[in-house]
């Protein structure tokens, strides 16, 4: 398998994983009392994405400008996500989950970036 494949096939499999999730009717999710829960799996799912962006951009030989655009890339994709929910029965678009998404992605990026630079000849072998 190709550098490049085994650099963005985590990525790919991540994004499935992640429309698969946004795609579940409300009413057969879990009730969860915590009221914030949300918006930190929004984080959450959007930071690993990052960090998953982030190592294939360092396996590739991006500069940091080319993470900055795939970062806007990702907030418009958690923009579309939020508008996709709207279409899933018992779902909502919310300000603060796309919010959630951007900011969990922007400390996924960093964070996959600055300690990925380590582990970038790893990640390639």
């Amino acid at each position: 398998m190709s550098v490049r494949i085994r650099a963005w096939l985590p990525v790919g499999l991540w994004l499935a994983f992640q429309i698969t999730l946004t795609s579940i009717p409300g009413r057969m999710l879990p009730t969860v009392s915590f009221s914030w829960f949300d918006t930190l799996a929004h984080a959450g799912l959007y930071g690993v994405l990052g960090a998953l962006v982030a190592r294939a951009a360092l396996v590739e030989g991006w500069d940091r400008r080319g993470v900055v655009v795939v970062w806007v890339v990702i907030v418009l994709m958690g923009g579309l996500d939020e508008l996709h929910q709207m279409l899933v029965p018992n779902r909502s678009a919310e300000w603060l989950d796309w919010m959630a998404d951007g900011a969990g992605a922007a400390l996924g990026l960093a964070a996959g970036w600055f300690l990925g630079r380590r582990w970038a000849r790893v990640w390639a072998a």
